[in-house]
């Protein structure tokens, strides 16, 4: 599984170009989308391209207070934000990653998203890695409070070849990074079992260092419901089990597994038996 923890290398180097990096700053994002409950742009973590033609960049949404934006499995509400960038010029690849959601209640429904701010990182390569990138994206994604409105945003930026330096959006590109899911070493989380009994699926796990609260996220083609898991954490705290409800045969179905406690998130696929 390809992670994001790379992205702290020259973290300290650009925190100390902060103070002096208006011009840098200019440069590495495009100008915000203002759309009164939402804003969005598009930020890079460096100058420009690695000698590799590659970079780090992030779709950055803030929210209005008491609105959220949506997971890629978004529950029972809300739709995922979708990044068209066909556009783009020297542009071969473009990854998104996926920050560990939080769980919101709201009218008797479940919802998984992001409030306050997000940014979604996302691996970008140049076709030509001696060339310009120009990194052109439509964004689409949908806000909520007590309505739910769509926005949709076309943002842009030039990257030039050979100029990794970081930029002053560097720091805050990485602590969003930091929480998109990673294996379970670098979590230090491990999913052991799961199984589905009497209409529950049931996942055993184990922790490094104890539990606090954990979460779990289950991605089944609509065939797991979106509820908070049942936990049972053990005397020791490095042993739960979480179990909810699910609907449909998932016998032979491969799903996703996405536990999360506090800081920490493991993102794992399992094929049910």
């Amino acid at each position: 599984m390809q992670t994001f923890n790379g992205i702290f290398r020259g973290i300290a180097l650009a925190l100390a170009l902060l103070a002096g990096a208006g011009t840098a700053a200019a440069e590495t994002a495009s100008d915000w989308v203002d759309l009164q409950d939402a804003k969005v742009r598009l930020v890079a973590m460096s100058q420009g391209l690695d000698d590799d033609g590659a970079a780090t960049l992030g779709v950055q949404i803030e929210l209005a207070d008491g609105w959220k934006t949506y997971w890629r499995e978004p529950g029972e509400a809300g739709l995922p934000p979708r990044l068209d960038w066909s556009g783009s010029d020297n542009l071969a690849e473009a990854r998104l990653a996926y920050p560990a959601p939080h769980r919101f209640e709201s009218f008797g429904m479940t919802s998984l998203g992001y409030a306050g701010a997000v940014i979604f990182p996302v691996k970008v390569r140049a076709a030509d890695r001696d060339r310009r990138m120009v990194a052109r994206v439509a964004v689409d994604f949908m806000v909520c409070e007590r309505i739910c409105v769509p926005i949709h945003a076309d943002l842009a930026l030039d990257l030039p070849p050979g100029d990794a330096q970081p930029s002053a959006h560097a720091a805050a590109l990485a602590r969003h990074a930091a929480t998109v899911p990673t294996g379970a070493e670098a979590a230090g989380l491990r999913i052991e079992q799961v199984a589905v009994l009497d209409g529950r699926l049931r996942v055993e796990a184990s922790a490094e260092a104890p539990f606090d609260a954990p979460d779990l996220f289950v991605e089944a083609d609509g065939r797991v419901g979106y509820g908070k898991p049942d936990v049972m954490v053990d005397e020791t705290g490095r042993r739960a089990v979480l179990s909810l409800p699910v609907s449909g045969e998932l016998a032979g179905r491969r799903i996703v597994l996405t536990l999360v406690d506090g800081a920490r998130a493991l993102e794992q696929a399992w094929t049910l038996r």
